[in-house]
């Protein structure tokens, strides 16, 4: 899979899991949760996940909050103030508002790497 078909892929499915999870589809929320994963793994082990900076300005909320969560171990300041610009969202999308507060939180506590030390 080329790099744009790994990054669109990644797209589609952080839509699908905010759309899923909006709805209370745990199943197919749980899917592109996976999928996400999977397509997140294969950015880091050919090192291109720093396309996922481009997904920051993404029409879609749950996009840019994956793609926040998924490069702090890159650019923690960049990644935060976005998780921030979202988690400011909280009337007009108490979710994913939500989500990015959290996911701040978790970051905080020393949770959420998805990187190996030496990478």
């Amino acid at each position: 899979m080329s790099m744009n078909n790994l990054v669109d892929s990644y797209r589609a499915n952080a839509e699908l899991h905010g759309k899923f999870s909006l709805v209370g589809d745990a199943r197919k929320t749980n899917h592109a949760y996976d999928e996400l994963l999977k397509i997140l793994k294969a950015l880091i082990s050919t090192r291109t996940d720093r396309l996922l900076f481009s997904l920051y300005e993404d029409n879609d909320l749950f996009v840019q909050l994956w793609a926040a969560a998924h490069t702090l171990e890159l650019e923690e300041r960049r990644a935060i103030d976005k998780l921030q610009e979202i988690a400011e969202l909280e009337l007009d999308a108490p979710l994913v508002s939500m989500c990015a507060r959290y996911t701040i939180k978790g970051w905080n506590e020393g949770e959420l790497r998805v990187r190996r030390s030496d990478q």
